[in-house]
């Protein structure tokens, strides 16, 4: 590996690192270490054993809401040209994950660190011709990828530019209403229906894997306003929306906010992403619908419509490491 390859390999972990702290993660132990690997036979290539550890860019942790426990989260930052991803090489990606995972579990570094029971991975991929990516191409590729059979499941999450630029879009959002006049913002976690009432709804400082990899992100906060020296709280609730948002979609998702207990506020604020323009007349009437049914009821709930920043590149803050 060339010095420039390596710069460009470290620069990423930098950046990867930096986007899951924001979105509330907490890293455990150091970036870029090993761990020993504990079945040299199985892990070597070409009928030869392993000679080398296993290296793990990045080791994350954050509380699952509904299992109410740790979950530890491998993290792997891959940095590629666009020819330089295909199918062969995130498969690549995804068995060296695996093998690596088989040996977390037993190993003395991440008990030291209470990092017990690693079943989770974050792969993230990184085109670095991001005007070159293609969303459809990624998703072929990772369409034709062999998964092996485990005794024991392994969850791998596989985040191209596609979703890497999302969760920069929404940091940014965050931030923005946090600087202003938005306090104790926090991802909003439903109560699970199919739990048997065992989970009930929490707030969380940080998301998920699986709510990042979804269509709607919620979040609460509370918005401070200074009205002639009288200061007044109003509870924001926020919706970052990332599904089409056509007439009959916008409904959909509006019907299944008052199952999530969602309406109860004073402000509801959607955000969308993308190239919405040719929306706008869904996304308006949608509106206008709404605020006339609350008005009817005689509820004092406030729809705002808010577009989030659109990314083309990773921003250039992320690359610096703060420690």
């Amino acid at each position: 590996m060339s010095e420039e390859q390596q710069y460009q390999g470290d620069r990423w972990t930098t950046q990867s690192k930096s986007i899951l702290e924001s979105l509330g993660w907490l890293q455990k132990g150091d970036s870029n270490f090993d761990i020993q690997c504990t079945n040299k036979s199985k892990h070597g290539k070409d009928n030869r054993s392993r000679i080398h550890p296993h290296g793990v860019d990045l080791l994350f942790q954050y509380k699952d809401p509904y299992a109410r426990e740790n979950k530890n989260i491998i993290v792997e930052s891959k940095h590629r040209k666009w020819n330089g991803i295909s199918t062969s090489t995130i498969q690549s990606f995804v068995t060296q994950v695996f093998d690596t995972i088989e040996c977390t579990n037993v190993s003395k570094e991440l008990r030291e660190i209470e990092c017990i029971g690693v079943n989770t991975a974050l792969i993230m991929i990184w085109c670095n011709e991001p005007e070159n990516f293609n969303n459809e191409d990624f998703n072929g590729y990772l369409k034709a990828i062999n998964i092996r059979a485990k005794k024991n499941p392994i969850t791998i999450y596989i985040a191209s530019n596609y979703h890497i630029l999302r969760w920069c879009s929404v940091i940014d959002a965050k931030n923005k209403l946090v600087s202003e006049n938005e306090r104790d913002f926090k991802t909003y976690y439903p109560a699970d229906n199919f739990s048997g009432g065992r989970s009930t709804a929490v707030r969380e400082e940080h998301a998920t894997l699986p709510v990042l990899f979804s269509k709607y992100i919620f979040a609460k906060s509370t918005r401070t306003i200074d009205s002639y020296g009288i200061i007044q709280s109003l509870k924001v609730h926020h919706v970052f929306y990332f599904a089409e948002p056509t007439y009959n979609e916008l409904l959909f998702l509006y019907s299944c906010l008052s199952q999530i207990q969602f309406e109860d506020a004073d402000i509801l604020s959607i955000f969308f992403y993308g190239n919405v323009s040719t929306y706008r007349v869904y996304i308006e009437d949608f509106k206008r619908k709404i605020e006339h049914d609350l008005q009817r009821n005689g509820s004092p709930l406030k729809i705002e419509i808010k577009y989030m920043v659109v990314f083309s590149d990773v921003p250039e803050s992320y690359a610096h490491d703060e420690r």
